[in-house]
């Protein structure tokens, strides 16, 4: 094969990869197959489940579980099982398969449960409980936790109870309970009413709190005498301990004061009291439980949880009294706990199960057997969870299953079924597929449905935090039947202990020693308010789904119960905690006697009104009745009165008389039925009671005449006399002073004994009379009668009327030197003692005086003020005392007369401020204004001149009347300052006080010399916007400057330095600034100017071109750019390569070309001075360089390769004599032309050439970009 056909096959390929790089193949792969087993939780393997992958291929498992589902290779997607089973995995995802895949398996658990609904209150950290609480017979449900606010998304506290409608789902009531998080909750009856109650503990998110809610049918009211401490991250639960009948509390949590643990006895009123416990733990993180453990017919109790020394688990067995004490059961710690008793395995004792996570965070579940003298730890295999667990039979075949929910591991949420093989074995299935990333805390059994299944709530939330609160249907086949009911009942009461017992009931599937039993007990047929069993008092149907109330013991005991008529019954309840109907009720009927009653001493032996008490007691009753008509009164004389009666509870009873009447004795007696006893034994008729007597008869009083008929500040006295008084009690707030006029006084009372007081009037004032009265019951008698209000006694006067005294007008009123007189007149007074002394000058300002007193006239003086000085006003006033009556009243102080005024002030004159505080010519004023003048006189001639420098002016005075004038400065010249002052006697008053003299004014400057010129320069003379900053200084002058610009012709308008100035609206050119000084006085400096050259036309790209068109990658290029501008062209820019500016103004440059093969652009740009740009684009190609003989390229397929590839030629040069071109030879004999401007070879020359072929020249020609020389 020759070089030539070399070539061409080189040629052809290339042609090919090229085509290829721009198509697509299609490739074809086998199949794979996917292979696995499904198998039960056992491991057996499941035949006949279809495979189906989600292309919808599909395949079934062989008899021993075993699958093969062959795949087209590549393939994308998930298969998955179908049918009845709960698959585990629901499916196995797959992307991209090329491989075979083994051990695809799944195992198969039986559908138990289904979600039925998760319409209830989805909450976080929450808690559920379950119960009929309206008795309708459908289970109802409480919950609490953290729920979304619907308005803001928030997370916050609720609690919420939800009624089941049946078919129509459950429905939120408005119960008004606090919400919390972190909570526990536990239904119950606390009084016995037969209505559940709800109680529950948790954390508002502002305190923490233990919450007891009374059923009152349509409203849950707090309990508010329910006293207990809140608890958060706990557990509460109700028991009888004490065996009294009412539930008690035991409560366990994180307190405010740290981890406690609290028993709490029921008193029977809604409160509760604390029960000291020796060895309690407090826990948190917990869970408690009550049960009889060793049948011994009290509760015991089990706690586990997080404790101040570790994780915890503890049996407390009920000693009886109020005592419990830990058994030591050994029993491995666990916090997040969940205890749960229940006899798994039928022995008739009860086991524990305990769940939770060990000291080394280890998750476990346990079953703790009761072996009756101990109890033995057992690992099951059963998984670890931190969550909730308890027993239940979920299939109905006898034997209590557990249920378990919450994580048990890294990635194992989903809650579980623990099946009861009924061998000491469990096998755990699942309820919900794990993909779901349910993790549900809390679980309770219900039957929202009642079919009889034990279905579940949870309170859940998913591996994306969503919460739920998710209702499971039971889906098995079969369905509870109910216990026959026990036989056999007999009760006896002894020392108020009601004992009951009854023969062991059968069921069709629990063995008989796994059946519990529920009592109630009641005071009356068919009730159950002493002992409640929480179940419907006709059907029996359970309204909590729990073992009964007596445990798995045939006998049962209450203690401390009144002696009464008793009645109760019992019923089993099975594994599935269905309960039968409740057994014939018994009654018991303890034998008693009749209440006895007794009557007390009247609570006073005399009295006249009343009321008067008795206290009637019973001892053995259990129901009084006593009321008014059961007293009778048994009087004598005219004595009578008003029975009532008062008093609540057994033991005693208040009669009182009231409204009592007359003269006598009065008694009572009790009419027989006013109470009896459980047993219907009513008390006897009682009395007549002792008496007492009734005295109406009033003491006498009387009021003596005043000890004085007229005085004038006392003392006066009265003298008040008693007769049939046993005490007096008159006192000073008894006494009443009748008054007329101005007359006043005090009142005091003294004396002793029982027949007179005295009561004394003193501090007597004013004018007019006194009198006194006296209240009454002011003297009692033994009886409790009383004196009769008396009144008033006779009067006596008061009198305390002085002389008048007046003072006269001054003699004038306006004075410089005086003298004044003032005329002083008295009446009523018999002597007359004014004297200098006596008499007060009353000054204001500077003003002063002589006072002198004249005159002995019986009702005058003259009082004169004389060597009167300075300025103000004078007065007098007269001292009391100068003047009396007969009687010895003073005359009283007068004034402050009417003043005069003191004026010995000239007027006062003051110069404003200049109108400018600096000019050029003027003219400038000053305002003058006068005070105090009653003349004004200013003319020219009183204005002075002050002048500095060589400034000048001239003044004149305008204006009339006597408070101003302007003083205006005109004709100003110079420079300098120029201020005023103002000659004396320019004023004078009405008292002729001439003016002073003022000034020098404040001065103002006077300025007619200019700024000098200013310093201006431009940040840059040539830009296309947007703005240009001029800078300016340097002018200066004595009394400062300031700055106007302009540009162009515009006007001049303030400015400082530095200032922008915005070329956007001028035309393209050159533009002036100019900028000038001015001082205050209006004086203009010389303007200075800058210029700078506005530019927003960019440049334009008259034309350009390339070489070559076609190159090889990495290659130069060459590149011709011709550009104008309307100022001038300074850059051109190639792909970032600065283009060189030649001598006839073209651009010019080279430029490499891309690296990728194929097209590319260019991008041109040129810039003027100012920034401005234009642009131009231009596309060229690069293609691959291939290298060739010269006979090759006379090959016809090069036409067709031409526009693709850059061709490279090797050879000896020969030269045309055409500067252009030469001819090249490789040694074949055959000529290439190679076309390269101003080459500038010799013959003989080695060079390389690469370019562009154009095959149709003769011979070829290759228009080369690139030549190298290799000599």
């Amino acid at each position: 094969m020759n070089r030539m056909q070399l070539s061409r096959i080189w040629i052809i390929s290339c042609l090919i990869a090229v085509f290829l790089i721009f198509s697509a193949g299609l490739t074809c792969a086998q199949n794979i197959t996917i292979s696995g087993t499904v198998r039960t939780v056992t491991g057996t393997g499941v035949g006949s489940i279809t495979i189906r992958a989600s292309n919808g291929q599909t395949t079934s498992t062989t008899v021993d579980g075993t699958y093969s589902l062959s795949l087209p290779g590549g393939w994308s997607g998930s298969i998955a099982p179908e049918g009845q089973y709960l698959m585990q995995p629901q499916r196995h995802e797959y992307n991209n398969v090329t491989t075979n895949i083994t051990d695809q398996d799944f195992v198969a658990s039986p559908k138990l449960y289904m979600l039925y609904s998760n319409s209830l209150t989805a909450v976080k950290q929450g808690d559920i409980a379950s119960g009929d609480f309206n008795g309708d017979g459908k289970m109802d449900i409480v919950v609490a936790g953290l729920e979304h606010d619907k308005k803001t998304g928030n997370l916050v506290p609720s609690a919420n109870i939800w009624r089941n409608e049946g078919a129509s789902g459950f429905t939120q009531l408005v119960a008004g309970l606090t919400g919390v998080k972190n909570p526990a909750l536990a239904w119950g009856d606390y009084d016995n009413d037969g209505k559940l109650d709800v109680i529950i503990t948790g954390d508002t998110g502002s305190a923490l709190v233990t919450r007891l809610y009374r059923n009152d049918d349509n409203s849950w009211p707090v309990v508010t005498e329910a006293v207990l401490p809140g608890v958060k991250h706990g557990d509460i639960a109700w028991a009888d301990f004490d065996n009294d009948g009412k539930p008690d509390l035991l409560i366990a949590g994180e307190a405010a004061s740290g981890r406690i643990t609290k028993l709490f006895r029921n008193n029977g009123d809604g409160s509760f009291t604390e029960l000291g416990v020796s060895g309690l733990p407090g826990v948190s993180q917990c869970s408690v439980a009550w049960a009889d453990f060793d049948n011994d017919g009290r509760m015991d109790f089990a706690i586990a949880g997080n404790s101040d020394s570790g994780p915890v688990t503890k049996i407390f067995r009920n000693d009886g009294a109020g005592q419990f004490s830990d058994i030591n059961a050994g029993l491995t710690g666990v916090g997040s706990a969940s205890i749960s008793w229940g006899d798994y395995d039928h022995d008739g004792l009860l086991d524990l199960a305990i769940a939770g996570e060990r000291a080394d965070s280890v998750k476990i579940t346990r079953i703790c057997r009761n072996t009756g003298s101990g109890f033995d730890e057992l690992d099951l295999g059963l998984p670890g969870v931190t969550g909730t667990i308890m027993w239940g039979d979920y299939n109905n075949d006898g034997h209590l299953d557990l249920a378990l929910a919450g994580p048990q591991g890294p990635a194992e949420t989903a809650p579980k079924i623990c099946h009861n093989n009924g061998d000491g074995t469990f096998i755990v299935y699942p309820i919900t597929n794990s993909e779901i990333g349910l993790s549900g805390l809390k679980m309770v059994w219900t039957d929202f449905n009642k079919d009889n299944k034990l279905d579940l709530i949870l309170c859940a939330e998913t591996n994306g935090s969503y919460a739920g609160t998710l209702t499971y249907n039971n889906v098995t086949a079969t369905a509870n039947t109910a216990p026959g009911a026990p036989s056999g009942l007999s009760a006896t009461f002894d020392n108020n202990t009601l004992t009951m017992s009854w023969s062991a009931a059968i069921d069709p599937n629990t063995p008989a020693d796994g059946l519990s039993y529920n009592i109630r007990v009641g005071t009356s047929p068919g009730a159950d308010d002493v002992f409640s069993g929480m179940a419907d008092l006709s059907t029996g149907r359970r309204n909590v789904l729990a073992p009964g109330n007596a445990g798995f013991n045939l006998t049962w005991k209450l203690c401390n119960l009144v002696t009464r008529n008793y009645y109760w019954s019992v019923q089993a309840v099975d594994s599935g905690y269905m309960a039968s109907a409740w057994a014939a009720e018994a009654m018991v009927n303890p034998d008693s006697s009749p209440p006895v009653i007794g009557i007390s001493a009247p609570s006073a032996s005399l009295t006249n009104v009343g009321p008067v008490s008795y206290t009637i007691t019973y001892q053995g009753a259990d129901f009084v009745t006593l009321s008014n008509t059961d007293v009778s009164l048994n009087v004598t004389g005219t004595a009578n009165g008003t029975v009532s009666v008062s008093g609540t509870g057994t033991s005693a009873r208040t009669v009182t008389i009231s409204n009592i009447t007359g003269d006598g004795t009065i008694g009572i007696s009790i009419a027989a039925g006013s109470a009896r006893n459980f047993a219907d034994d009513y008390a006897p008729g009682a009395g007549p009671s002792a008496t007492f007597t009734v005295d109406n008869l009033s003491p006498v009083i009387n009021i003596s005449a005043p000890s004085a008929s007229i005085t004038r500040q006392g003392p006066v006295s009265y003298t008040i006399t008693y007769d049939g008084c046993d005490s007096i009690t008159l006192a000073q707030g008894d006494v009443t002073l009748n008054k007329t006029g101005t007359a006043n006084g005090t009142v005091s009372v003294s004396g002793t004994g029982l027949a007179e007081r005295t009561v004394t009037i003193d501090n007597i004032t004013g004018n007019g009379s006194l009198s006194i009265s006296i209240a009454a019951e002011t003297g009692h008698s033994t009886a409790g009668n009383h004196t009769p209000a008396v009144g008033p006694g006779d009067a006596f006067e008061v009198d305390n009327t002085p002389p008048v005294i007046e003072i006269g007008e001054p003699s004038a009123t306006i004075t410089s030197a005086g003298p004044v007189t003032f005329e002083v007149t008295y009446s009523d007074a018999t002597l007359i003692t004014l004297s200098e002394q006596d008499v007060v000058l009353n000054k204001t300002g500077t003003a002063d005086g002589t006072v002198s007193v004249t005159g002995s006239d019986p009702g005058s003086r003259t009082v004169t003020i004389s060597d009167i000085t300075g300025d103000g006003a004078l007065g007098i006033s007269i001292n009391a005392g100068t003047a009396a009556e007969d009687l010895g009243n003073t005359a009283p102080a007068a004034g402050p007369s009417d003043t005069f005024d003191v004026d010995n002030t000239a007027p006062s004159l003051t110069i404003g401020e200049p109108s400018e505080e600096i000019t050029r010519a003027g003219p400038v004023t000053f305002e003058i204004t006068y005070n105090n003048a009653d003349s004004v006189s200013l003319s020219d001639e009183d204005i002075t001149l002050n002048l500095t420098g060589t400034a000048q002016g001239t003044a004149s005075v305008s204006g009339t009347g006597l408070t101003d004038r302007t003083v205006t400065i005109t004709d100003i010249t110079g420079d300098g300052t120029i201020c005023i002052s103002i000659a004396a006697g320019t004023a004078a008053d009405d008292l002729q006080n001439p003016a002073a003299a003022v000034g020098p004014s404040a001065t103002f400057v006077v300025d007619n010399t200019a700024p000098t010129a200013v310093n201006l320069s431009v940040d840059k003379t040539i830009t296309n916007g947007p703005d240009v900053i001029a800078t300016f200084d340097g002018s200066t002058d004595a009394n400062g400057v300031s700055y106007e610009l302009k540009v162009n012709d515009g006007d001049y308008e303030a400015a400082t330095s530095p200032s922008r100035v915005v070329p956007l609206k001028f035309d393209d050119g050159v533009h002036t600034i100019y900028v000038r000084a001015l001082d205050p006085a209006g004086n203009v400096g010389p303007a200075a100017s800058a210029q700078f050259t506005y530019d927003k036309t960019p440049p334009q790209i008259l034309s350009f071109s390339y070489s070559p068109s076609l190159v090889s990658a990495g290659d130069m290029m060459a590149a011709r750019v011709e550009a104008t501008d309307n100022f001038e062209v300074v850059n051109v820019i190639a792909d970032g390569v600065y283009l060189t500016k030649g001598d006839d103004g073209v651009w010019t440059g080279n430029v490499v070309t891309a690296e990728a093969l194929g097209s590319h652009t260019v991008y041109v740009l040129a810039y003027d001075e100012a920034g401005n740009s234009g642009s131009v684009g231009w596309t060229y190609k690069t293609a691959r360089a291939v290298g060739l003989t010269n006979r090759a390229l006379t090959d016809p397929i090069i036409s067709a390769a031409s526009d693709k590839f850059v061709f490279t030629v090797w050879g000896r040069v020969t030269v045309t004599g055409d500067p252009n071109n030469f001819l090249v030879d490789d040694g074949s004999g055959k000529f290439i032309k190679v076309h390269y401007k101003n080459h500038n070879l010799s013959n003989t020359d080695y060079v390389s050439a690469r370019g562009a072929v154009d095959v149709s020249s003769n011979p070829p020609t290759l228009n080369a970009y690139v030549v190298k020389r290799h000599n």
